[in-house]
């Protein structure tokens, strides 16, 4: 029953889609004129001073095979860094740099990205992730045993293949929710993975 994918690694969104004006999907976090493509799933990244982690994870993004657009959101990156990423993004279809906005926020600048994607999923990823080489196939296959709306969280790895136990998260209901914010789990420790 658990799900679980290498060290870093985000969450996938369903986009619960509307029907516009002209028949097409738009989803709720995007602008009215964007359209949702079924089938493509839009993988956010967000970068601050990343480091030489970031190509990595970009790179194990790309090398799935299923559908996606990527987005790598610059919250405020060295000129350096900017200019590798642009010129990623020129040679590479899929990618698409966000930039030019300052750091805004780990939060807001996902929403950023967000709001500019295509994709009928949308996947958080940590800039210091590496996506496995099935990640995406594995998340997606999770996924459609899933009602839309939903949010799935992984479980994270660390490099040598341990659980790091800040992924571990169940279903999400009220009490786990409440119990979260209360910190329940440092309270009560066996309850920390049934929350």
């Amino acid at each position: 029953r658990d799900f679980c994918l290498s060290r870093g690694l985000g969450d996938v969104y369903k986009r619960q889609s509307s029907a516009s004006s002209d028949g097409g999907l738009v989803s709720p976090w995007q602008d009215a004129t964007a359209m949702t493509l079924p089938g493509l799933t839009t993988v956010v990244m967000v970068s601050y001073f990343t480091g030489p982690c970031l190509d990595a994870a970009i790179k194990a993004v790309l090398d799935q095979p299923e559908p996606l657009e990527m987005l790598v959101v610059d919250n405020g990156n060295p000129p350096g860094v900017v200019a590798a990423l642009e010129s990623w993004a020129a040679r590479e279809p899929r990618l698409r740099l966000v930039s030019g906005h300052g750091n805004i926020g780990f939060g807001a600048a996902c929403n950023l990205g967000a709001r500019q994607g295509s994709g009928e999923f949308l996947l958080l990823v940590n800039p210091d992730g590496v996506l496995p080489p099935d990640g995406l196939a594995r998340f997606l296959a999770h996924a459609a045993t899933w009602r839309a709306p939903f949010l799935i969280g992984p479980c994270v790895l660390d490099a040598e293949g341990r659980e790091q136990s800040g992924s571990r998260h169940r279903e999400l209901t009220p009490l786990s929710a409440i119990g979260g914010r209360l910190g329940l789990g440092r309270i009560l420790p066996a309850a920390r993975y049934n929350l």
